[in-house]
């Protein structure tokens, strides 16, 4: 059933992160350093405001959606998640433009800081979607879920930024076309706008419950795997954490590539097998979820280093191969520590409803990362 799964998610497995990839290459060639640290620097702003906004809701929804079988109780869920999703949606356009002006830049536009909001409440809003169609068993939503911004979007900043030059506006822009496409694409197969929505306090105190030590997890995470860019950004500028950003997220996305290209279908089956049969079939569903991520992730990674020397030089423009070359094999490292904790480890504590207990691992992986940061 895994490999039936895998094999089913397996084009959008490979063309979204696979497109993530890319895109720092591509953007090498046709954009300057400060461009690159802009992006980047949103992006991954992104990832933190989603994981404190909706991350929390959307693992909530993920693991007890099966537990909800009448129809009220699934009217009840619903339109409880709309209220809650679009509430989160603003909240999280406010607190990007915010962090955009706080962190990044102080003069950003409002053209700029406009696209910024979009691009978190558009990307945030198909994530979150994209997650629960796992679950569901819909793979084409999935798949268009999750394409639209990285591929589509891509390619639409890639024209806007061969046709007029480098600026952070452009691939901004770029994903927020594409990302919008996905949402729309959402809202019309599933009629979400005209759904009533109200909320139960029931429910969403039961979310919070469960959500709460995830947002407290995550952001811890985040710090481990993102706190080195703006510690860059900040000693040394926009551009010197663009050329920070290529090495690393290289061997960032190289990494969640290799454990993603097997793991999309690993939660969701382990979630149904202890809802429909035992703990003891999940766990094991869980093991040979975690076999054949290590037999994938561990030789790509293995072989992206052995031939970093001889590639990077024939990808990368020129100016960025020496900063490449030199953060890659750490990057690699830590971004196949971490996706193995991802994939493997955190899921255990989701399938046993102690969320909070994956506080303690990433508050381990944050505490090494400042030991580190002391020691450099």
């Amino acid at each position: 059933m895994l490999l039936k799964k895998t094999f089913l998610y397996l084009p959008s497995q490979i063309l979204g992160p696979l497109s993530q990839l890319v895109s720092i290459l591509i953007w090498t060639h046709l954009a300057d350093a400060n461009t690159i640290g802009f992006v980047t620097l949103v992006s991954t702003q992104q990832e933190l405001i989603r994981t404190i906004g909706l991350f929390w809701w959307s693992h909530f929804i993920l693991r007890f959606i099966g537990e909800y079988r009448s129809n009220e109780e699934i009217s009840t869920l619903e339109s409880t998640s709309n209220t809650i999703i679009s509430v989160s949606l603003i909240i999280q356009a406010i607190l990007s433009c915010v962090l955009v002006l706080m962190i990044i830049d102080d003069n950003a536009s409002m053209i700029m800081l406009l696209c910024v909001a979009l691009f978190v409440v558009f990307r945030s809003f198909n994530q979150h979607h994209a997650l629960i169609a796992t679950v569901k068993d819909k793979i084409l939503d999935y798949t268009v879920l999750s394409l639209s911004g990285p591929c589509l979007g891509l390619l639409i900043g890639v024209y806007f930024l061969f046709s007029y030059g480098s600026d952070p506006i452009w691939p901004i822009l770029g994903f927020v076309l594409g990302e919008m496409v996905g949402s729309v694409y959402f809202l019309i197969t599933t009629k979400f706008i005209i759904q009533r929505s109200k909320i139960s306090k029931q429910v969403s105190l039961k979310g919070m419950r469960y959500g709460l030590p995830i947002v407290v997890s995550g952001a811890l995470a985040w710090f481990s795997l993102n706190i080195s860019r703006y510690i860059v950004e900040m000693h040394a500028g926009l551009a010197a954490a663009g050329e920070f950003a290529v090495g690393y997220g290289l061997g960032q996305r190289a990494s969640s590539l290799a454990a993603m290209l097997v793991t999309i279908a690993a939660l969701p089956l382990a979630i149904k097998k202890i809802q429909e049969g035992t703990r003891q079939q999940a766990l094991l569903q869980l093991s040979d979820n975690c076999a054949l991520m290590l037999g994938v992730m561990g030789p790509c990674l293995l072989g992206i280093y052995l031939i970093s020397d001889l590639v990077i030089p024939l990808v990368v423009a020129e100016e960025f191969v020496g900063s490449t070359l030199s953060i890659l094999p750490w990057a690699l490292l830590s971004g196949g520590l971490f996706s193995f904790a991802a994939h493997y480890l955190n899921h255990l504590f989701y399938l046993d409803k102690k969320p909070g207990q994956l506080a303690w691992i990433d508050l381990s992986f944050a505490l090494l990362k400042i030991i580190m940061l002391k020691w450099e």
